[in-house]
C-alpha cells in the first residue's frame, strides 16, 4: 500500500516539477564542458557551451564555444549556431552569433554576456536565419555572468 502511495504522489507531482523548471537558467559542468542552458515556455532550450579543458588540456583557459537551440520534445528540431546563423534579439540589440571563434562571432558571444547585467528587458528572443524560434528569461542570466570565471567562456581570459 506505502508504495501505491508513492508512485500515486510521484506521479502527482511530476508535471509540476517539470513546469517549474520552465524558463529558468541552469548550469552544469560534466567532462570538461561547461554548460549554460535556459528553457522557454514552448519547450526550447538555449544552450551556451565552453570546453573548460577537455579538449584543450588546459583547465585555465577556455577552448572552443558552441551555441545551440533546440526542441525539447520527440522530433524537435535543433539548431546549431556554426551552421546556422542564431541572433539574440534584446529590445532593440542584436547578437547575431555564428562563426563562434571568429573575432566577430567571439565579440557578439562575449558582447551579450557582458550586457545581461546591464540589461532593462526581462525577456529575449532568439531568431534563426531570420525567423523568430523562442523566447527565454533573461532572470538570472546577470548572476551567472557575475559569478563567471575570467577564463573564456562567459567573459573573456585575462
Amino acid at each position: 500500500m506505502r508504495i501505491k502511495r508513492f508512485f500515486l504522489i510521484l506521479a502527482l507531482l511530476t508535471p509540476f516539477s517539470s513546469m517549474a523548471n520552465v524558463s529558468k537558467w541552469s548550469t552544469g559542468e560534466t567532462h570538461g564542458v561547461r554548460s549554460y542552458a535556459v528553457s522557454s515556455k514552448d519547450n526550447y532550450t538555449l544552450t551556451f557551451e565552453c570546453d573548460v579543458g577537455f579538449n584543450n588540456t588546459d583547465p585555465n583557459q577556455v577552448g572552443t564555444r558552441l551555441l545551440t537551440l533546440m526542441k525539447t520534445e520527440p522530433g524537435g528540431e535543433s539548431f546549431d549556431a556554426k551552421k546556422e546563423q542564431i541572433t539574440l534579439k534584446v529590445g532593440d540589440d542584436e547578437y547575431p552569433i555564428s562563426s563562434i571563434g571568429s573575432s566577430v562571432g567571439d565579440s557578439y558571444w562575449y558582447g551579450f554576456w557582458s550586457d545581461t547585467p546591464d540589461m532593462e528587458v526581462k525577456t529575449f528572443d532568439a531568431y534563426v536565419d531570420g525567423k523568430k524560434i523562442a523566447t527565454f528569461t533573461l532572470r538570472k542570466a546577470a548572476e551567472l555572468f557575475n559569478a563567471a570565471p575570467e577564463d573564456g567562456c562567459l567573459k573573456r581570459a585575462k
